[in-house]
This record gives structure tokens, sequence and C-alpha cells, in this order.
């Protein structure tokens, strides 16, 4: 009650930094600070507010590995992990597919110590990563291809051309690199050729 008072004399930023405070705080030093009790309730507490994985330290899940280095045999936390995990697995397989790989990678984190010997971990290990580097590929790709459009504007096609293999190597599924491209190549059918079929309209 007091807490409440006093949050709604606060101004809106400081109502925020007061709530996310009693979520993030007690995770920083879990095993060290917490006792077993208060782990499950922390715990309990993050499951019924739907904080499963999220944030980072302040999480049920994250509590409930915390709870099985406090206290080895307590079989809630297990099976809270147990059922925790299919879960888990599909939150970083969503992570992935909206591009959140930073997010896919500490949810990937959590997985080990859930269980290391988790059938999905090596899968989304090499998913990650690929993920990873695709990213990577594309800006590269998109860095080349701005290169090639500048290239193009001052008359130095062959170069341009030169510009746009080297992107479509990078990464060859960008469409745009493609189009720009035939575009630059419309005047160079011979050098265009040497492209082979990586410059051909597969849209």
């Amino acid at each position: 009650g007091m807490l409440l008072a006093g949050c709604e004399r606060q101004s809106g930023s400081e109502q925020a930094a007061e709530a996310v405070a009693p979520v993030a705080a007690p995770a920083a030093g879990l095993a060290d600070t917490a006792s077993a009790d208060e782990l499950r309730q922390l715990a309990g507490a993050a499951m019924q507010a739907q904080r499963l994985f999220a944030p980072a330290r302040g999480n049920a899940l994250e509590y409930y590995l915390a709870l099985r280095r406090r206290a080895p045999a307590d079989a809630s936390a297990q099976a809270a992990l147990v059922d925790l995990q299919p879960q888990l697995v599909i939150a970083v397989e969503q992570a992935l597919a909206t591009g959140r790989y930073p997010e896919a990678q500490r949810l990937l984190g959590l997985l080990q110590p859930v269980d290391a010997g988790a059938p999905a971990l090596q899968r989304l290990r090499e998913s990650v990563a690929s993920a990873e580097a695709a990213a990577r590929d594309l800006e590269l790709a998109m860095d080349a291809e701005s290169k090639a459009r500048a290239l193009q504007a001052e008359g130095r096609t062959s170069e341009a051309l030169d510009t746009v293999r080297e992107a479509l190597e990078l990464y060859p599924d960008a469409r745009d690199t493609r189009r720009l491209g035939r575009e630059i190549g419309g005047p160079l059918r011979p050098t265009l050729r040497l492209f082979g079929s990586t410059l051909q309209d597969s849209d």
C-alpha cells in the first residue's frame, strides 16, 4: 500500500523504474541472496504474470534454475523446468523468425542449463548461428548494392556489375540486387552472361 501510494506521487518514468525494480533486483544474485522459499515465491509470481522467459534475470525460468541450484532435491523446480522447456524452444524459434537474434541467443543460453541434452539444442544453435551469419551477409550485400548504385551513377558500369556480383555471392536471395544487376547490365549483355543464372528474374 505504501509503495503504491508513493508511486502515485512519482512521475511516469519514476513509476516505471519502480515497477521494474522488484522484478529485476532480486535476480542479480539469485543463488547467493535468495532462499529456496523466496525463489519459489518469485518463480510462482513470474509464472502468474506470464514472465516465463523475460525480462532477463527476472523471469520464471531463471528463478526455477536458481531454485534447482539452491535445492537440487526440489521436485517442483525440476517439474516446472520440464514443463517450460518446450515453450522455451518455441520462444527461441519465434525470436529467430522475427529477426531478434540477440534475444534468440539469450534464450538459447537458457536452454543449455535447463537440459544440456535437449534434442533441439544443437539444431537451434545451428539455426541461430546461420541466422546471424545471414543477417551479416545481407548487411554486406546492401552495402555493396549502395556502392554499385554509386558506381553506376558515375558511369563506371563494369565496376558496378562486379560489385553486384560480389553482393549476390554474399546474399543470393537479394532480389533488389538482382534487379539492379539486370538494370545495370542491360547494355552489357556479354558481361551479364558471365553471371549465368544468378541475375535471372525469379520473382
